[in-house]
Order: C-alpha cells, then structure tokens, then sequence
C-alpha cells in the first residue's frame, strides 16, 4: 500500500481554454447562439425539401420528423461543446432554446393579463 503512495504522480495541468483571451467567451456564446441556429435552418430546409418531393401529403410525419432531428443535433451539440470543453458554446445552445420559450411565455402573460382586466 506504502509503494502506491509513494509513486503517486499528480495529473498534469488541464489549462482553460478561455483563460488566455477573455474574448473567447464571447465569440463561444455567438457561435453557440447564431451559429447553431443557422445550421439548423439550412439543414432543416434541405431535409423538408427533398422529402416533401418523396412523402406526397404526409407532412405532419415529416415536420414530426424535423422537430425529432433538430432536438437530436441540439442535444449533440450541447454534449459535444461540454465535452471539447467550449463550454460557452453549449450555453450558447442553451440560450438558443430558452431565451425564444422565455420571451413566448413573457408575450403570454402579458396578453392573458391585459385580456382580463387586471395584469397580475
């Protein structure tokens, strides 16, 4: 048991990625937020088009299709950037889904209070 101790080496230094240049942070998070975006919607858009010309009037299964595509390239997406240790880029991602169900539920509770009468 002595002898493990003893040969103990301890794991080298993992150095941040972002601790060189704190602009990185920033660049992640945009590359996260608009870069994730944009590639879902070219890939989305070829993926409905060429299918939409095979599948004659099952849209619903193909837009069902899409929905499970895009929420399984954000899920690799998220683990890949955490794994790479980016992990700006994976909350970039994060925000990417929250921020647009953030400002859906923000317009809601807006509209039903001023619908009803009183806002809270």
């Amino acid at each position: 048991m002595a002898e493990y101790i003893t040969n103990y080496t301890p794991a080298p230094n993992v150095t941040d990625y972002y601790a060189e240049d704190s602009s990185r942070k920033g660049k992640d998070f945009m590359l996260g937020f608009f870069g994730m975006g944009a590639m879902l919607f070219i890939i989305n858009t070829i993926i409905y088009l060429s299918l939409s010309r095979l599948a004659n009037g099952a849209s619903s299964s193909l837009a069902l299709f899409n929905v499970g595509f895009s929420f399984l390239i954000f899920l690799i997406g998220i683990i890949l950037a955490f794994a790479k240790n980016r992990r700006y880029i994976g909350i970039g991602i994060i925000s990417l889904i929250l921020v647009p169900l953030l400002i859906f539920g923000a317009c809601l509770i807006t509209v039903l209070g001023i619908s009803s009468g009183r806002l809270f």
